[in-house]
């Protein structure tokens, strides 16, 4: 199938999977209208935080692609005894355009980043979605200024009825901390915990605060449920950025355990 949406960019996606019912292919992917995002992270930018800045983070985006079995295709192809190939048939069927379907897009005021998701999650239909967030305009951090979760299901819901616009505290939460600019969160499920959001996000954070001089890095420890911090582990030195890195329990494959 050709499936065509409006022009957009991205770097990263939350997630895809079949919805169970309908068959489509639901993908969620944090979107911008346009490239230039890309110049606010050129060092000189990312260096400038006494200015007001607009935040590079995009928007999460649903779009909703037709069940695939459900859209005839008039496609044909015909094989060829004496040369073993395969080859299209001349013919004037041809595979239909469709249309991506738009279910909805977060406001500016949750934009995310490097997102990430529970172990077991990804291509499976998930209620919960993490990242890295920042305030639309402000002074302070480029990179980012907090941690937030989505509650895809709320959102949803949200949607269906009305804007989701100023609903923001419907399906989502944040930890924020002043002069603190956290890296991409990672998921780390507590041992033996059965809900989706039972664990905790890891992520290497920079506070510039002034009682730290330069600056210091630390791992910061954030319930996923509560998004509150529970624990700091602090670093004698400057740690640099890091992103797509994964928690693995003792004793567990990585592949299998990110997955």
């Amino acid at each position: 199938h050709i499936i065509q949406t409006e022009a957009f960019h991205a770097f990263h996606y939350l997630n895809g999977y079949d919805e169970p019912g309908t068959g489509d292919v639901i993908i969620d992917i944090s979107v911008y209208p346009n490239t230039e995002g890309i110049n606010l992270l050129y060092l000189d930018q990312l260096k400038n935080t006494e200015r007001e800045n607009k935040t590079w983070m995009g928007q999460v985006r649903r779009f909703r692609l037709p069940n695939p079995a459900k859209a005839a295709v008039s496609f044909h192809a015909s094989f060829s005894f004496s040369t073993s190939e395969l080859r299209p048939f001349q013919g004037t069927g041809k595979p239909p355009m469709l249309n991506a379907k738009v279910d909805f897009t977060l406001p500016e005021s949750v934009g995310i980043e490097l997102p990430n998701l529970a172990p077991g999650k990804h291509f499976h239909t998930y209620q919960y979605a993490y990242g890295m967030t920042r305030k639309p305009v402000g002074k302070g951090p480029i990179l980012s200024d907090g941690i937030v979760k989505f509650d895809m299901h709320a959102v949803a819901a949200v949607a269906s009825g009305s804007a989701l616009e100023g609903k923001e505290g419907a399906y989502a939460k944040l930890w924020r901390v002043p002069d603190v600019t956290p890296s991409e969160p990672v998921f780390a499920k507590r041992p033996g915990g059965t809900a989706e959001d039972d664990g905790v996000l890891l992520s290497v954070a920079l506070d510039t605060s002034p009682s730290k001089g330069k600056g210091q890095s630390a791992l910061v420890v954030i319930d996923a449920k509560t998004m509150k911090e529970v624990a700091r582990a602090e670093m004698p030195v400057i740690f640099p950025f890091g992103f797509h890195g994964h928690y693995t329990p003792s004793g567990a494959k990585p592949w299998k355990n990110a997955m």
